[in-house]
């Protein structure tokens, strides 16, 4: 269903395109775009990421399905990001809807308005863009409206973006996407928009419309479900008619080596976060840290083969020119033939020129070979993430990596040039005391200190210090965060100590993950909340610059919602969480026990 305007003409920035930053974010015509010209029988899919141009340009996940989409030949999927404030301004003053980048055409115009949820902070920006386009933010109030759905990690815990959504894809989507289509193909011609239509009719149509799509498995469409009293004072999710599931099961990719990949990405015109290769190696991970939603949720483990790789590789190479290569996994160290792999592209890489990057690596006893192997190429960054400063600590978190190796792999990385070499710790976590930040403080000294033995001076080292968030389905998910005034006050312990020349420390903002935890955290009532927040301005609250969390704190006041009820509470492991509806492929008595099994 797709309100068509006839003899509809391409937006023209031409007048106001050099008054705003970075016009190149909006001019499309990138290398390697691709650009359908289909007649309204086929379908029109825009292809949003609620983030800058830089960013989204940057995702996986989105390079992957722009593949996919495009390669059916009745349907044109074309991008679209968020504008930044001064381009929404520009936007607003001259009445000009929002477009894609390819044809630029207004998105109000296609048939599906697909958005990647990445990340909560974003949430505003999503409202923007749909009022930028001019439809409803509330899915009750759209008729002859493009459908709204969307797909992400965030998506593990819908409910704070029900009332904006009218479905939500949970899991991998490369294949569920495809029966989306299949099924909305015929539905489009089964219900077609008929101008002459009045809005109930057209609503009704809709309705049925999503009854349909609601049988794909994976797919979660919320205007079916309800909270109910289930025992007194316990309300839970559940489906209004017997026809829909009680729990929805993620999708995943059994068969990751044929699964489609892309090789012919859009070359940006501008610098962009991940400017490089990005080889995806493995999906999922086999470690299972605690407080980590990925390790829980990504799963199964499935690897692409060394050849498989190569050929990605290669291809991609000659279809973008790019001079770094970044093997993708939740733990590339964990991915069983990188050795291999690394031996295999080494030659390749070398004779281009290239570098190779190994990011979210966890030290194993081969790990010093591997740094050997690439050691006389390009030198990319190293990433570490130790995450907690003891070892008891570490253990409590499933994640007791060997810090006598780590020291080893780090001497051998400044043996072989590297020099820049970044850590990430978290704070805040569970049973955390002042010894586990002395424990962070003492590491960091240690691992700059090592370079020492190399050529007798420090070397200079970046950290990155979060603050934990109990996330949906992982076993710290009945846990409380802990205060905004606590975390501060760490962060100023740990801020005096850590105040070094050669060392470049960035605290998370704790204010930005408070909210992040009230939104990742929250029920459906929080929509309201989402909304208030974005009718006071908030936009791009995922940059730290941009950032207010006051509009957020009366967002919360105005709605009658206690966020610190949300965050600092722990959870009762009797009472059902805002998302027990989402099945992730773990119970909750599973995810206990493991608590049980480090005596959490």
């Amino acid at each position: 269903m797709i309100k068509k305007i006839k003899g509809q003409k391409k937006v023209s920035m031409e007048d106001f395109l050099l008054e705003v930053r970075k016009p190149a974010r909006y001019i499309g015509k990138e290398f390697n775009i691709i650009a359908k010209d289909i007649d309204d029988s086929g379908i029109h899919f825009a292809l949003c990421f609620p983030d800058s141009y830089e960013i989204g340009m940057s995702h996986l996940g989105i390079k992957i399905l722009y593949n996919i989409l495009n390669k059916q030949n009745d349907v044109c999927c074309e991008r679209c990001f968020s504008p930044w404030p001064d381009m929404e301004e520009k936007l607003r003053e001259r009445g000009i809807g929002l477009f894609s980048l390819e044809s630029q055409r207004q998105i109000s115009t296609f048939d599906i308005i697909g958005f990647s949820l990445q990340y909560e902070l974003c949430y505003t920006n999503l409202l923007s863009m749909l009022e930028l386009s001019d439809i409803p933010l509330e899915s009750s109030c759209r008729d002859a409206h493009p459908l709204v759905i969307a797909g992400g990690h965030c998506c593990l815990n819908p409910e704070p973006m029900a009332e904006f959504i009218d479905v939500f894809f949970i899991g991998e989507a490369e294949e569920s996407i495809l029966e989306f289509i299949n099924i909305y193909r015929d539905l489009k011609r089964k219900f077609p928009l008929d101008v002459n239509d009045n809005k109930e009719r057209i609503k009704k149509n809709r309705e049925q419309m999503l009854v349909k799509i609601s049988k794909i498995p994976g797919i979660y469409v919320p205007r079916f479900y309800e909270l109910k009293e289930v025992l007194k004072g316990q309300r839970r999710l559940v489906p209004k008619s017997c026809e829909f599931p009680e729990r929805i099961q993620r999708r995943f990719v059994a068969d990751l080596e044929n699964a489609d990949y892309f090789t012919k990405p859009p070359v940006p015109f501008i610098d962009v976060v991940h400017d490089r290769i990005s080889l995806e190696i493995m999906r999922g991970c086999p470690n299972r840290c605690f407080f980590c939603q990925a390790g829980f949720t990504i799963n199964p483990v499935r690897v692409r083969s060394v050849p498989k790789l190569l050929d990605l590789t290669r291809q991609t190479y000659v279809n973008t020119g790019y001079d770094d290569i970044s093997f993708c996994a939740l733990s590339s160290s964990n991915y069983p033939y990188l050795k291999e792999l690394i031996s295999k592209t080494h030659s390749f890489a070398k004779e281009n020129g290239m570098g190779i990057s190994l990011p979210s690596l966890r030290i194993d006893k081969n790990f010093i070979g591997i740094l050997n192997m690439i050691g006389d190429l390009k030198k990319t960054g190293l990433t570490f993430a130790p995450e907690a400063g003891s070892r008891r600590l570490r253990k409590l978190i499933n994640k007791d990596i060997d810090i006598e190796r780590l020291k080893e792999a780090v001497v051998e990385a400044y043996r072989s040039g590297w020099r820049r070499l970044k850590l990430y710790f978290m704070i805040g976590l569970p049973t955390e005391t002042r010894d586990d930040l002395l424990g962070i403080i003492n590491l960091i000294e240690e691992i700059s200190a090592l370079k020492k033995s190399v050529d007798n001076k420090r070397a200079k080292v970046r950290v990155g210090i979060s603050n934990f968030i109990p996330k949906a389905h992982t076993p710290f998910q009945w846990h409380r965060m802990q205060p905004k005034e606590s975390l501060l006050e760490k962060q100023s312990f740990l801020r005096k100590r850590l105040k070094r020349g050669y060392l470049d420390v960035d605290f998370h903002d704790a204010g930005m993950s408070f909210i992040e935890a009230s939104l990742a955290r929250g029920g459906r009532p929080v929509s309201a909340v989402i909304k208030k927040a974005y009718e006071k301005g908030a936009r791009f609250d995922a940059w730290k610059n941009v950032f207010d969390f006051n509009k957020w704190k009366e967002a919360f006041e105005e709605a009658g919602i206690g966020f610190e009820e949300i965050v600092c509470q722990r959870r009762d492991v009797d009472i059902p969480l805002d998302w027990s509806h989402i099945d992730c492929g773990y119970s909750n008595d599973a995810l206990l026990k493991m608590l049980e099994k480090n005596q959490i």
